[in-house]
């Protein structure tokens, strides 16, 4: 039957694209693999609108795993461009304290190499913490250094992560406009098979009509008379020859 060649070429069309295109779908489909067998094509004969309905849940299954993907996507991105942002701003506060320590280090050095009758610079108190020798600036300065390496390799990897998160965003949203672009071409297909599975039942109705029809005119034309052959072209022979021997003629 053509229709069920056109079902059957339609979803496995639409069914292909589903299954390579959505990771959640072919996961869904390989568990749900006995359901798609029962479908052989003697039973797509036997039942096409009840094929294409199946095949219909099943994209919806699909466009509602993608939609949760979806939604789940966008959380963990705000999420990463939220802790990608806090630690830029940590890296730029490190940056600018080992900054300032340097600079405190040397105005430091140079007191001290000028004039060693100098008072002290110390205590001097930066970023909230006293710094009350050259010894406790050396320590902060190193403990500030590896803070900023941390916040840099932080800042670098929320980055990343951020980025592979969007390319994922955009990959599933690619593919849900996908589906609904081949569901939309399922319904319209689906459409077009129940309409020429009704054409077909209306053809074979015309068939029946048209014999019973041609029947009628048939008898309609005979004449009105009925004559002796007439019975007996009707009638079965081999038995109107025993009843007539019968008779002893």
């Amino acid at each position: 039957m053509k229709t069920a060649g056109i079902i059957g070429g339609v979803v496995v069309a639409i069914f292909a694209v589903a299954y390579f295109t959505s990771d959640v779908f072919s996961t869904k489909v390989d568990q749900a693999a006995e359901q798609w067998a029962k479908w052989t094509p003697e039973n797509i004969r036997k039942d096409p609108a009840g094929y294409l309905a199946f095949a219909k849940a099943q994209l919806e299954i699909a466009d509602g795993k993608l939609k949760d993907r979806q939604l789940s996507l966008k959380k963990k991105q705000t999420e990463y461009t939220r802790k990608h942002k806090e630690a830029e701003i940590q890296k730029a506060k490190w940056e600018k304290l080992l900054g300032d320590l340097r600079s405190k280090y040397s105005e430091v050095r140079n007191l001290s190499s000028g004039n060693s009758t100098s008072p002290s610079p110390f205590p001097i108190r930066m970023n909230g913490r006293d710094i009350k020798d050259e010894e406790t600036l050396k320590r902060l300065a190193v403990e500030s250094n590896r803070e900023l390496n941390y916040q840099t390799k932080l800042e670098s990897s929320y980055s990343v992560f951020a980025q592979k998160i969007t390319a994922q965003l955009t990959k599933c949203e690619d593919q849900i406009r996908n589906m609904a672009d081949k569901r939309r071409e399922l319904d319209l297909q689906t459409e077009i098979v129940l309409m020429k599975l009704t054409i077909e039942d209306m053809e074979k109705d015309v068939e029946g009509i048209k014999s019973i029809f041609d029947a009628t005119v048939a008898l309609a034309g005979e004449p009105d008379n009925v004559t002796a052959k007439d019975l007996l072209d009707a009638s079965n022979v081999t038995k109107t020859d025993t009843e007539f021997a019968e008779l002893g003629w």
